[in-house]
C-alpha cells in the first residue's frame, strides 16, 4: 500500500520562499555594510595617528593599500584615494560575512570579543595570502607601523561586533525613547511574542 508522505518541516522551510529571504537587505547586507565601514573608519583613524607618530606620512597607510592597483613604483598621488575606497570595500565585505555567519543578538561583551576574534583571523588571511598575492611591497611600506596593524583590526572588529548593538540603541533614540523599558507591558508582551 503506497502512503503519502508529507515533506519534512526543514524541507518544506527550504522550499518555501521565507520572509527572511526577502529581509536579507535589511538585516544583514545593509547592516552588515554599515558595520563594516564604521569599523574600517575606526581602523583607518588609528592608522593614521599610527604613522603619526612613527613619523610617516598620516596617509601613508592607505597609500600603501593604494598600491594594490598602482603598482610598486613610487607612490602614486591618487594612491591615498584608491587605498582609502579599496579599505571601505574590503570593510564592507568583511561586515556582510560577519553578519552571515554571526548572531546580531549577542550581549555587547561577547559581541565586542567575537567582532575581534573574526577580525583577527580576517588579519592572518589578508596577512600570510591576500597581501603577499595583490600587494607586495605593502609590508615594507608599514613595517614602522608594524603593531599598529593588530590594534587597528581588534578596533574593526570591535567596531564590527558593537555595529547592532550601536544601531538598536540609535533606533531607540530616533523612535523618542520608545525602547522597552519605554514600553507598555502589553507592548513588551506582544512585541517579545513575534
Amino acid at each position: 500500500m503506497a502512503t503519502a508522505h508529507a515533506p519534512a518541516a526543514g524541507n518544506e522551510a527550504r522550499s518555501a520562499p521565507s520572509a527572511a529571504q526577502g529581509a536579507g537587505w535589511r538585516e544583514v547586507i545593509l547592516p552588515g555594510i554599515a558595520a563594516g565601514l564604521l569599523g574600517g573608519a575606526a581602523m583607518a583613524a588609528w592608522l593614521t595617528i599610527a604613522a603619526g607618530v612613527a613619523g610617516m606620512a598620516a596617509l601613508a597607510p592607505l597609500k600603501a593599500i593604494g598600491l594594490t592597483f598602482a603598482g610598486s613604483g613610487a607612490i602614486a598621488e591618487g594612491s591615498a584615494l584608491v587605498g582609502l575606497a579599496l579599505h571601505a570595500l574590503v570593510s564592507a565585505v568583511l561586515g556582510v560575512v560577519y553578519f552571515v555567519i554571526f548572531p546580531r543578538d549577542l550581549p555587547p561583551g561577547c559581541a565586542a570579543v567575537v567582532g575581534g576574534g573574526y577580525a583577527m583571523f580576517a588579519l592572518g588571511i589578508m596577512a600570510t595570502v591576500v597581501v603577499p598575492t595583490v600587494n607586495a611591497p605593502f609590508r615594507e611600506a608599514m613595517q614602522p607601523i608594524g603593531g599598529s596593524w593588530v590594534v587597528a583590526h581588534v578596533l574593526f572588529g570591535v567596531a564590527l561586533g558593537l555595529g547592532p548593538e550601536l544601531r538598536r540603541r540609535l533606533s531607540r533614540a530616533g523612535s523618542g525613547g520608545a525602547g522597552p523599558a519605554a514600553q507598555s507591558p502589553e507592548t513588551r508582551r506582544s512585541v517579545s511574542q513575534v
